[in-house]
């Protein structure tokens, strides 16, 4: 997976930003993060939010956890299979690039999971209203 060094990719154009202010980023989330309680416990309040898929990734638990707690971490890998229907489902929220960089501390970006870009497809129902667009995940 390649590495978050990219300068403007994933950010959205569609509201740009004034002098002094954050941009727009979408990011994918699978787990606790689709809660918007979860992400407010965070200081992260998305501007909108999406469901939809990550087309081409498969749920995996490869990270180790803690023992007797939690002994696995979700995490999601893209399958290069020629023909994969294999998808992983989940929320896009658009935030602020300042709360992407928060979300870096509390997903051990670096340490524990990589930040990577990946392109989301909207579900059906949103599908009318919006196109795929690339997105980071963790």
């Amino acid at each position: 997976m390649q590495s978050s060094s990219a300068p403007d990719l994933g950010r959205s154009k569609e509201e740009p930003a004034d002098e002094g202010e954050d941009e727009y980023v979408w990011y994918f989330t699978f787990g606790a993060n689709m809660n918007q309680r979860t992400l407010a416990s965070r200081g992260i309040a998305p501007s909108r939010s999406l469901s939809g898929s990550l087309p081409g990734f498969a749920m995996a638990f490869t990270y180790l956890g803690y023992d007797l707690v939690e002994p696995r971490f979700a995490n999601i890998e893209p399958i290069n299979i020629i023909g994969s229907q294999l998808v992983v489902e989940g929320v896009a929220h658009r935030l602020r690039l300042s709360e992407l960089l928060l979300l870096d501390s509390f997903e051990g970006a670096g340490s524990a999971y990589e930040r990577f870009q990946a392109l989301f497809q909207p579900s059906q129902e949103q599908n009318q209203h919006q196109n795929s667009f690339t997105c980071f995940a963790y």
